[in-house]
């Protein structure tokens, strides 16, 4: 089952959203939530999307009934909301110059180890420029 179609309890809905943003992978402040849905699945491969896909029904309504579990996941979720809305580095120093657009192309990127797609070097240079690009908005 594809994890967009697969149904999550209401109170962890964003879990998908926050799996889906590669956010994940630089910023680590999330990976104990990832541990408590699925420790063994999350131990194998600090992967969020395949935490969600391999963690029981069961599991999921037990954590979201869990209060500590949903302040933690708010906390989250705040966090990545202001990263995404904050000024960043390029509005505060050009605000008033529209960025036109920018194209990075390779065949290979290497963010984190749960996503191997890079053979090597320039791979994680792209990788590098993803994120170095995100925080500087």
């Amino acid at each position: 089952m594809a994890l967009s179609s697969r149904p999550l309890p209401e109170a962890l809905a964003i879990l998908r959203e926050l799996s889906m943003d590669l956010y994940w992978s630089w910023n680590h402040d999330g990976d104990q939530l990832w541990q408590q849905l699925n420790p063994e699945v999350w131990e194998h491969t600090q992967n969020p999307v395949e935490v969600l896909q391999l963690t029981s029904d069961e599991q999921l309504q037990k954590i979201a009934r869990d209060k500590n579990f949903l302040a933690a996941l708010n906390t989250l979720t705040r966090a990545r909301d202001a990263y995404l809305t904050d000024t960043s580095w390029y509005q505060q120093h050009y605000a008033n110059s529209a960025l036109k657009g920018i194209a990075y192309l390779s065949m290979e990127y290497g963010l984190c180890d749960a996503l191997p797609l890079y053979a090597g070097g320039l791979g994680m240079l792209a990788g590098d420029y993803l994120k170095t690009a995100s925080d500087l908005g």
